[in-house]
């Protein structure tokens, strides 16, 4: 059974960290907390950022990109004025702040893209909104952070990763849950063969209470690998004693497993109970508050230094697949493979795709794809050193009939 699209996209995106199937970065190393950067080494240029999007998750990332070196936020929007006010106050805080939009949302984060200050966008406002900001915000050359999903159409969601790479701009999508550090630590595990050969994945994200979105309140997500190794994802909108989230590899040589994460580690000690003092973090915000400022730090750290970011379009586009095979699966009763969920999308340019109905004729020259990467454009960094003109050979290969 599945339940909101939203709710298995967050544990899709840990499924990829916790069987090691997906890096984190490049190299993938345990960092320091975000929290305690220091700019003693001074940047080697300075990155001015816009938010679109004050709310609860906008203000997190507006707050953390003031702990990056080398980074400025410079203007912030939002259609609620208390909300933008917030946003207003944590830059006056940094006597920093230059100016702020009150009204219509589309309005507002038009302003923020077409800033010609800004080098970079962070995407914070409704989720509707967020494919065409990104390509809004490629068509003016801004690197782009965006709060998951890109989009919820598969189609909507290629034109917005390709609208990025054909621009030449950075693409970061933010999957939190890749910066938490018990969630990092079973990565490495698996990464550096701690565990073995992984044989069994297994998740557990519940939250206290449903999402007025939500289609099922409890499901199970049973995943198969080629290799062999199966992975369960375990969803539920009815934990009655916080916030629930914890995974678990089980390898040839060790097991490794996450726990919940409390406010504190006192434990109490009576006649008829021992334990921890108090219950686990009830609020996805306090559970992952590290993890968020850990993740834009990231992104403002491959600005700055002009390096590949961590989570990239690619990665929240498989997130989404897995999410609507989930999805099909449950509508059906049956297996489904990623595969047919990625040949419905025809793209007749590397912006402009559509879904496909299996009863409809395929049009001509159409080479389905079973790859998600096969339906994107090399990424600004892969691009680098292969000459003017790449992009346009590279979708005459994808295109091409065999």
């Amino acid at each position: 059974m599945m339940m909101n699209l939203k709710a298995f996209l967050c544990a899709a995106a840990a499924l990829q960290v916790a069987n090691g199937f997906t890096a984190v970065g490049p190299s993938s190393p345990l960092r320091q907390s975000a929290l305690f950067m220091t700019t003693e080494e001074a940047p080697t240029k300075e990155i001015k950022v816009g938010v679109i999007g004050c709310g609860r998750i906008g203000l997190v990332h507006l707050e953390a990109t003031t702990k990056a070196p080398g980074v400025t936020p410079i203007i912030v929007s939002n259609p609620t004025v208390s909300k933008a006010e917030a946003g207003k106050i944590a830059l006056v805080a940094q006597s920093i702040f230059r100016k702020i939009g009150f009204s219509d949302s589309q309005h507002l984060a038009m302003e923020v893209i077409e800033d010609p200050e800004v080098d970079a966008v962070w995407i914070c406002s409704p989720s509707q909104y967020h494919a065409e900001q990104i390509k809004a915000a490629a068509a003016n050359g801004k690197h782009v952070f965006c709060e998951k999903p890109i989009a919820t159409d598969l189609g909507e969601t290629v034109e917005a990763i390709n609208a990025c790479n054909e621009a030449g701009v950075k693409l970061m999508i933010g999957l939190q849950r890749r910066f938490d550090q018990n969630f990092k630590r079973v990565q490495e595990a698996v990464q550096k063969k701690e565990v073995g050969e992984p044989i069994m994945v297994k998740l557990c994200s519940r939250d206290p209470s449903p999402s007025v979105h939500t289609k099922f309140d409890t499901a199970s997500c049973l995943v198969r690998y080629p290799n062999g190794v199966q992975a369960m994802i375990d969803v539920c909108r009815q934990s009655s004693f916080g916030y629930d989230q914890r995974a678990e590899v089980l390898g040839t040589q060790v097991m490794i497993q996450t726990d919940n994460v409390y406010p504190n580690t006192a434990k109490i000690y009576k006649n008829d109970f021992t334990g921890n003092a108090d219950m686990p973090y009830d609020f996805f915000l306090s559970r992952y508050n590290e993890a968020y400022v850990t993740e834009t730090i990231a992104f403002c750290e491959s600005l700055v230094n002009d390096t590949p970011v961590p989570c990239t379009g690619e990665d929240g586009l498989v997130a989404l697949i897995m999410a609507l095979a989930a999805d099909k699966s449950a509508e059906e009763n049956r297996w489904v493979s990623f595969r047919e969920i990625v040949e419905q999308v025809y793209c007749a340019s590397p912006t402009e795709c559509e879904l496909l109905a299996t009863s409809e004729v395929f049009p001509d020259g159409f080479k389905p794809t079973g790859k998600a990467a096969d339906l994107l454009l090399p990424r600004e960094d892969q691009q680098k050193g292969e000459g003017a003109g790449s992009l346009q050979r590279w979708w005459s290969n994808m295109v091409k009939s065999d």
